[in-house]
Parts: C-alpha cells; structure tokens; sequence
C-alpha cells in the first residue's frame, strides 16, 4: 500500500475518436446569418490577397516556378483546414506540379500567414485542384485542335440545297394562296368617322394646321421684307456716300442760303413799312373827315336859328 503502483497517471485519447461524440455534443446544423456569410467571403478574400502575394514572391515561387494560378480560397466552417483551389497556368499537360512541392509550400505559407498575424490560429492548408476550370481549359484545348473547315463547308452545301427545295415549295405555296385571295370577294372598308362626341376633329386639325402655315407665311414675307429694306438702306447709303460734299462748296451753299434768307427778310421789311404807310395815310384821311363834317352842320343850323330869331 505505502509502496503505489508503477502504472503512469498520464490520460490517453485516440485521436480518431470525435471530441462532439465523446462529449455527447451534436454539431448544429443551422444556417449561418447574412451577416456572417458576408465576413466569411470578406475573410476568404483576404487570405486569397494574401496567399498570392505570397505565392509570387520567396521561396514559394522558386518552387512552383509560376505554374498554377490560383482560382478560390474557402476556409471550412469548423477551421479545420483552408482549401486553396488551383489551376495548371500552362497548357503543358506533360509536366505537372508533384503534391510534395504543394504541400511543402503549404508549410511555407502557413508559417508567414501566421506571422502576419491575420487570425489567431491558421489552419492547415490544402490545395484542391479545380475540376471545373480544369475540365473547361482542357475543353478548350481539344476544340482549338478540331479542323472545323471542311465539316463546315459540306452542312453549307447541304443547308443550301435544303434552303432551295424550301424557298420552291413555298414559291408555289404563295401563289397559290394568292390566286385563291384573288378569286374572293373584296371586302370595302367603311370611312373612318371624326367625329367622335359632335366634335370633328377633321375640321379642327385642318383649322389649326392652315393658321398655322398663314402665320409662317406672314412671318416669311416680314422677314424678305426686312431683308430688301436693309438691302435698300445699304444701297442709299452707298449712294449717299458718292454724294458727299467739300468744305468749299458747303460753305458756298451755305453763304448763298443766307444771302437769299436777307433778301427775302428786306422784301419783307419792305412790305411791311409799305403796309404801316398806308394805314396811317387811311387814318389821317379819316380823321380830317371826321373834323369837316360838323362844320357844315353847325354854320346851317345857326342860320335857321337867326332867321326864328328874327
């Protein structure tokens, strides 16, 4: 009893049973939300940048030499190990990438991810060759090699001979139908009516449309119009122009002007004095009328006086 037993205290777990099932813990098989979905793509994207800069740059790139091309990164949802799809870059079929060389970059590329410190623990890498872009370049490959020349000229020729027979039995097929359309009584369509609700719309368009075209009219003659006016102006003035006199003959004109001005005030100032002198000669001779006539009149009435007197 004081002595124990020499067995080791040490825990032993098989590392292919599950923890979950050991537990009794089942893995949830909900969906995860939108916003998570979104940073697993952006968190996806980033070790994509991450591993292809990587890829083409160090060690990694002597190894591989540039002979795969990247195509998706996809961590698994339980962070057991992150899945890098490639593609052969080179159509040489012959000398393919050894998974050694892949697995050795692997190693490489997880120690300078978790360097950079990206996130806490970076799973295992793997690289998965891509069957979908695989099998689409290799489909690719194949048809560059078919010679479609020769195939495709014999379907011409006998699209064309097929075309011809087609076009002939429709020919006949079209005439036919033609002379029996002919044969059938024509059938006249009544006059489409305008006058919808007592309003003709006939009369109303045609209005409008004809006090249309008078307003255009009268606006084209304004404006022939206004051209031959200004056509007319020009040409004045150019004859204007030829009409231009020296300072001589201006000033010669003018002193003729004022010359006939005086004369013609003096021929007035005649006129009037004229005029004056015989008003005043008219008023005199009245005057001195004025004064004879009660003389007469007084000599006459002092006879008759002195004869009652007497």
């Amino acid at each position: 009893m004081l002595q124990g037993t020499r067995k080791s205290k040490r825990k032993w777990q098989d590392p292919t049973i599950d923890l979950h099932n050991t537990l009794g813990i089942e893995q949830s098989n909900k969906t995860a939300s939108v916003q998570t979905m979104r940073r697993m793509v952006v968190r996806d994207k980033l070790f994509m940048k991450h591993i292809t800069d990587l890829m083409s740059l160090g060690e990694v790139s002597d190894i591989i030499n540039g002979g795969i091309e990247i195509t998706c990164v996809k961590i698994t949802p339980d962070y057991k190990c992150v899945n890098v799809y490639w593609i052969n870059s080179t159509n040489d079929v012959s000398s393919p990438i050894s998974k050694e060389a892949l697995q050795k970059c692997a190693k490489i590329i997880r120690h300078e991810l978790s360097q950079l410190r990206i996130i806490g623990i970076v799973p295992p890498i793997q690289f998965v060759e891509d069957k979908r872009f695989a099998t689409e370049k290799e489909v690719e490959r194949r048809l560059a090699t078919i010679n479609f020349k020769d195939e495709k000229s014999e379907e011409i020729q006998l699209d064309v001979s097929h075309t011809d027979i087609a076009d002939q039995t429709l020919y006949m097929k079209s005439e036919t139908n033609q002379d029996s359309e002919m044969d059938e009584s024509y059938i006249e369509l009544p006059i489409m009516r305008h006058d919808v609700l007592g309003l003709d719309h006939y009369k109303i368009m045609s209005r409008i449309i004809s006090s249309v075209s008078k307003s255009k009219e009268a606006a084209q003659r304004r404006m022939l119009n206004i051209n031959t006016n200004v056509d007319k102006s020009s040409c004045n003035l150019v004859s204007k122009e030829h009409d231009f006199l020296t300072q001589k003959e201006q000033s010669k004109i003018l002193s003729d002007f004022l010359a006939a001005k005086r004369k013609e005030e003096r021929r007035l100032h005649r006129a009037r004095k004229l005029l004056k002198h015989e008003m005043l000669s008219n008023f005199e001779e009245e005057i001195k009328s004025d004064h004879n006539e009660p003389e007469g009149d007084y000599n006459e009435n002092s006879d008759e006086f002195d004869s009652q007197v007497q």
